[in-house]
């Protein structure tokens, strides 16, 4: 290493600074843009974590929904006064056949 020091400080000149200052910025660059991606690493890991909770909310959410939306439509089907699920068959049904007296209703 002192060898290579005094190898140096004998041909001092113009392109020893420059070649000197060239690497400084490249070992300046190297580390900030070592800096910028970690945060970017982090930023985004976080990121992606919190799509992948959103997508397992939504699949759940999703099947609740469904499972509402069945449940909803059978109880329309029953509790509606001319429901198919409660009809009786067309040849019983009395207000097919000329319909309801008013005494009757």
């Amino acid at each position: 290493m002192p060898i290579l020091l005094t190898r140096l400080l004998e041909q001092l000149n113009s392109s020893v600074f420059v070649l000197l200052g060239i690497f400084v910025c490249f070992c300046v660059l190297l580390f900030k843009a070592g800096g910028w991606l970690a945060t970017w690493r982090e930023k985004y890991t976080h990121h992606d974590t919190r799509i992948e909770k959103t997508e397992q909310l939504s699949r759940s959410t999703h099947d609740t929904l469904v499972a509402l939306s069945a449940k909803i439509d059978k109880i329309y089907e029953f509790t509606k006064p001319r429901s198919f699920a409660r009809s009786k068959p067309y040849s019983s049904n009395r207000a097919w056949r000329g319909g309801l007296r008013k005494d009757q209703g």
